[in-house]
């Protein structure tokens, strides 16, 4: 029995799922129902599977556009992380009603783009 590492991706968005040894020759019995794979190891925290070319791409980059309460250019499918809570943004914005004037820090993170970065500054009034 010869083990192979694969490289499972969500086979919609392409981002990567998991990397587990199988045995050679088995590989796609050990996918499931929405993913591709592919061999070899793919690390998720740097890459993604591009859905056209199926190979290993670098995280896309986050680009919202800020301004006075509100952040837009948020891709589907992202969670904003702020004041300690998380809120799914599927319309692409996020905006703030608010009664102070404050900065609210918000994170991003998609399992396509790159999370590592530091908060994005709202400015809010």
């Amino acid at each position: 029995m010869e083990l192979t590492l694969i490289t499972f991706y969500d086979a919609s968005t392409g981002a990567i799922i998991r990397v587990q040894p199988v045995e050679l020759g088995e590989e796609a019995g050990h996918a499931m129902e929405g993913e591709g794979w592919l061999p070899g190891r793919v690390d998720g925290e740097t890459h993604r599977i591009d859905p056209v070319t199926l190979e290993p791409a670098p995280l896309l980059e986050f680009d919202p556009v800020i301004s006075l309460n509100r952040m837009d250019n948020i891709p589907a499918g992202t969670v904003a992380i702020f004041y300690d809570e998380k809120h799914p943004v599927d319309d692409g914005y996020l905006e703030w009603d608010v009664d102070f004037e404050e900065t609210i820090d918000v994170r991003l993170w998609n399992p396509i783009y790159n999370s590592a970065i530091p908060a994005f500054q709202v400015p809010c009034a």
